[in-house]
């Protein structure tokens, strides 16, 4: 058994066990701080744990905080592991529906470019403490943009190859893509910003903050796909010009060729 005398009498029954074979230390940090520095100190001393643990000394750090980011690392695997085996069962699905492998960069491009804005314009505002950014709000914005990329990118550009099929010209065909198709996209957009920004009236557990970068994140999405989808088809009119009307167009040609050879 331990001898608890001394300066160590103050120790007896509150940190150490009998045995003194363990120490319980309590790490207090200010209720007042922002989460992001809360987190960056959490994190940090998670790594000093795990930097000072070697053979049968072993730290654990426990608690809400500590919790929360262990399981986020965890989370982050796993949705990342998710998010890269559907994205490409999603991009051969929007190839094969618009008959077209060409088409499929664009919902791609706007995807990313779509994150990275969303990101630039939410960062500002948690630096700030304008808001406070919960660990899963930018994993929402992230499924948002790919989500919505695809989906208002498919609106359009179907529209575009159903005309095309039709026998029109691709500047006739972009502009019933926009008139059309648009219409679809910037109604259905403004009702989900809407939806999600009611969030905002519920201010517990992050919910107002979600509210409004979800609401940020369709904003971008309706604009970039309104704007680029016709965009960029106008602006290399060659290449997507001749996106195919068969999925297989490129394969069924190749073998074509080889056998007048």
């Amino acid at each position: 058994v331990f001898n608890f005398t001394g300066d160590l009498a103050a120790l007896r029954g509150q940190y150490y066990n009998s045995t003194a074979n363990s120490m319980l230390v309590d790490l207090q940090f200010s209720a007042t701080a922002p989460e992001d520095q809360v987190t960056e100190a959490v994190t940090a001393a998670i790594d000093a744990t795990t930097d000072l643990t070697t053979g049968d000394f072993k730290l654990y750090l426990t608690g809400q905080n500590a919790a929360r980011i262990a399981s986020t690392a965890v989370a982050g695997k796993a949705l990342g592991m998710t998010d890269g085996i559907g994205t490409i069962f999603i991009v051969l699905l929007f190839g094969w529906q618009v008959r077209s492998w060409r088409l499929t960069l664009i919902p791609v491009f706007n995807t990313v470019l779509c994150l990275a804005i969303t990101l630039a314009l939410v960062y500002p505002l948690s630096k700030s403490g304008a808001i406070q950014l919960p660990s899963y709000v930018p994993s929402v914005c992230l499924f948002l943009s790919i989500a919505l990329s695809v989906d208002y990118s498919f609106f359009h550009l179907s529209r575009f190859q159903e005309v095309r099929r039709q026998g029109l010209g691709l500047e006739d065909a972009v502009e019933q893509m926009v008139t059309t198709a648009g219409r679809v996209v910037l109604v259905s957009g403004v009702v989900l910003l809407f939806t999600w920004l009611a969030l905002a009236a519920f201010p517990v557990f992050g919910t107002d903050t979600l509210g409004y970068c979800a609401s940020i994140s369709i904003f971008v999405c309706i604009s970039v796909n309104l704007t680029l989808n016709p965009a960029l088809v106008l602006l290399f009119p060659k290449f997507f010009g001749n996106a195919a009307q068969d999925p297989w167009h490129c394969c069924r040609r190749r073998r074509a060729a080889e056998e007048e050879v």
